[in-house]
């Protein structure tokens, strides 16, 4: 039996070796997994690629110049071929060094083992459940365990996602495995602490004092780190009155409202306690935040762009009218959800597709949902109540993690969700306005 050649062309996106290496990988995966040792022994790739190259596999078949139905998927896959065949010395001069399928395959399925999953800690969407009303017993149960998180995150200071999840479910606080990432996503938006771009490390913040409006004495939370020992040295140093409030369902750590004792009291608790601690005095960062954050396209110009996968071999979903449908990518800027084909596990990853960079972009979940209605061009709506400072938000459109953030700040308080509706409170009309114009949302007032 010979050994001829089949030619396959590819248009890469992106920097030609990478995109490269990237198929070599699938090639020799899928190969593994249909065992066709026999049938593509041998892959060789054109030297140096650049803008379109060449693929070609080494086949031993008798048909020449017919590309075996076991190989017709995967070729579409990797690109284009007119089913010509080749010899060897016809492209020894272009080609690289073979690369041989079946051991390459083993050195993916070696590094498969020893990794773990990873899943997306900002997929949010299987983890949306119905609120159930709890007893005031276990309430408290609750609150005290987000309150030992906390703790825990606090004195270790930083880690990866899979020890936040163990934690979690450690403390009984996600014995389900889908709620650390509503969890992680909250303690952001109280500013206890950040996430690395691709979500795979946390460290804890700094504690802050955060300013919050409030008469007729100047008011604080406290943000970041917390300790026992802090707490207790704010208490007894004469200068602070603490209230602890619990948040809505009991679903966080309670939040620490600092108030002065005197006009005069934040100089000397800085210096005393603030400096042994390294109490950041961070005044009304809600406002701050309002004011630098970007518009819309703005926020969205600096997500994180993703690759490193090939869209055919996986199962792709757009976000249509509040769910995912499947579909067949057409390069159409929107939020999708990506699931590998061949995968045994439910890992997906959803991302939004930028058509005018041709990028795919990686954020917080409803983030990318928010890009998409704005995308669709969904009206969002705010409602401002004058009187009470309230804010009203969709909860089917909530917005981008750090303007929920901003909301967050000026309270300490998350939102409280009132059938289809998120209440935020101790919101400036300012602040509450300049945020909306910034996402292009429907600002109303209401008395």
């Amino acid at each position: 039996m010979e050994r001829w050649y089949l030619p396959i062309r590819c248009h890469p996106r992106g920097r030609g070796d990478k995109h490269a290496d990237r198929l070599i990988e699938e090639i020799s995966n899928y190969i593994r997994r249909h065992q066709l040792y026999n049938l593509v022994p041998v892959i060789h790739v054109e030297k140096k690629p650049k803008g379109e190259f060449y693929f070609f596999l080494g086949i031993d078949s008798e048909q020449r110049s017919n590309v075996p139905a076991e190989l017709g998927a995967l070729v579409k896959m990797i690109g284009h071929s007119r089913g010509e065949s080749v010899e060897y010395d016809e492209i020894e001069r272009m080609v690289s060094g073979p690369m041989i399928p079946r051991d390459y395959a083993r050195r993916i399925t070696y590094r498969e083992q020893q990794e773990p999953v990873q899943d997306d800690p900002f997929d949010l969407f299987e983890t949306i459940s119905v609120q159930q009303e709890i007893a005031p017993d276990e309430l408290a149960i609750r609150s005290g365990n987000y309150n030992k998180l906390l703790s825990w995150l606090s004195g270790v200071g930083s880690g990866t996602w899979q020890a936040f999840k163990n934690i979690c479910r450690i403390l009984d606080l996600d014995s389900s495995g889908m709620e650390s990432r509503r969890i992680l996503r909250i303690l952001r938006l109280l500013g206890h602490l950040e996430v690395s771009h691709d979500g795979s490390r946390w460290t804890t913040c700094p504690p802050c004092l955060v300013a919050v409006e409030s008469t007729p004495m100047r008011e604080y939370i406290l943000a970041g780190q917390r300790c026992e020992q802090l707490l207790e040295d704010m208490r007894v140093s004469g200068y602070t009155v603490l209230n602890p409030v619990e948040q809505p369902d009991g679903r966080a750590p309670v939040a620490v409202h600092v108030q002065l004792a005197s006009e005069n009291s934040l100089g000397p608790l800085m210096e005393g306690v603030g400096s042994h601690y390294s109490l950041i005095h961070a005044e009304y960062a809600a406002h701050t935040l309002a004011e630098i954050l970007p518009d819309l396209d703005g926020w969205r110009d600096h997500l994180t762009p993703v690759g490193g996968f090939l869209l055919p071999f996986f199962e792709v979903e757009q976000f249509v009218n509040g769910t995912f449908i499947r579909c067949d990518f057409q390069g159409e800027s929107g939020m999708y959800r990506l699931r590998h084909r061949d995968s045994n596990d439910q890992v997906s990853q959803t991302l939004f597709y930028d058509q005018s960079s041709e990028r795919w972009l990686q954020g917080d979940w409803y983030g990318l949902r928010f890009l998409a209605l704005q995308q669709t061009r969904v009206e969002c709506r705010a409602l401002y109540h004058l009187s009470s400072r309230r804010l009203a938000l969709s909860a089917s459109q909530r917005w981008p993690e750090l303007y929920e953030r901003s909301l967050v700040l000026c309270s300490g308080q998350l939102s409280e969700q009132r059938s289809e509706w998120l209440f935020f409170n101790n919101i400036p009309r300012e602040l509450a306005q300049k945020l909306a114009a910034k996402l292009t949302v429907t600002y109303e007032e209401i008395q």
